[in-house]
């Protein structure tokens, strides 16, 4: 099978826009930076597009999701591609983003400290970026 990650010296037209959304959403969601659309009224990113209980679903998470599904899916991450301590820091990775939304601890832990806050984003943004340079 043909590689289709940058180690191939191909672009790939799905892995470049989830590289865009991951990392600028993900700063989103988790705070690192705030970003937002000043016309019709105004939009900021972080905003909730709709609720499920008490937790809002904001346009940062579904582009967060939505592009790190995309990189894994493109990337035809299969088990023995890597060893288990690798698979257990890409779970965590793919969960974070849900996690910080639907647990309220881990909310507030990263709201709390700064250097959490960009860590996450860190470990999101890294891990998506090895998931599809493993490819």
């Amino acid at each position: 099978m043909a590689r289709t990650g940058f180690g191939s010296g191909n672009i790939d037209v799905v892995d470049m826009a989830a590289f865009i959304l991951v990392p600028l959403l993900g700063g989103v969601l988790f705070g690192v930076w705030t970003l937002g659309v000043s016309v019709f009224g105004g939009y900021s990113f972080s905003d909730a597009l709709f609720s499920i209980g008490n937790t809002s679903i904001s346009v940062a998470l579904i582009g967060t999701v939505a592009g790190s599904a995309a990189l894994v899916a493109n990337g035809t991450l299969t088990r023995g591609d890597y060893s288990q301590e690798e698979w257990y820091v890409i779970v965590v990775a793919m969960l974070l983003p849900v996690v910080y939304v639907f647990v309220p601890a881990v909310e507030s832990f990263i709201h709390t400290y700064d250097v959490a806050a960009f860590g996450a984003w860190v470990l999101l943004s890294g891990v998506m970026l090895w998931v599809s340079a493993q490819a």
